[in-house]
């Protein structure tokens, strides 16, 4: 009896993953518009000033952990740069990557989970950006996670 327990526990968890990791891949095969921006990034037309957009990237379905990380890093913006927002040198973009219209940026970034990244975006054009896969190590300390986002924005909001 015992180990039937633990290959249907093996089997749900396998199961799981699984889907989770189809749902990732397929980006937009079934999702449907939730109202999120949906932007196409800097070089999208948009205005040539120079500025840092912070992305949370999303899918449709969303585990407490992902919600988790989006509060926190809109948190850290919010209460470390609110002057930097107000003036546009700094944007934060919550994106569903699972919206056709937004599945670029997997490729565009190497998107492999839900995570935050950091752009740099000069007269109109990214000029660099980095991944902060780190988010997901450090849920358990919102301290630790808050003072990791303002840090990684900091650098890019002080440049070079």
């Amino acid at each position: 009896m015992k180990t039937n327990n633990i290959l249907a526990i093996a089997l749900i968890a396998f199961v799981l993953v699984s889907v989770g990791y189809i749902a990732f891949k397929s980006a937009g095969e079934n999702a449907a518009g939730d109202g999120t921006d949906t932007r196409q990034g800097p070089d999208a037309g948009e205005d040539k000033q120079d500025k840092v957009v912070v992305y949370y990237f999303y899918g449709t379905a969303r585990c407490d952990s992902c919600m988790m990380i989006e509060a926190y890093t809109k948190e850290a913006i919010e209460s470390g740069f609110p002057e930097a927002l107000k003036d546009g040198s700094l944007e934060w973009r919550p994106v569903n990557v699972e919206q056709s219209e937004n599945q670029h940026f997997i490729k565009d970034y190497d998107l492999y989970m839900r995570t935050v990244v950091v752009s740099d975006v000069e007269d109109g054009s990214q000029a660099g950006w980095k991944k902060l896969d780190e988010v997901w190590y450090l849920l358990g300390n919102k301290d630790q996670f808050v003072a990791f986002i303002q840090e990684n924005v900091r650098t890019y909001l002080e440049g070079p």
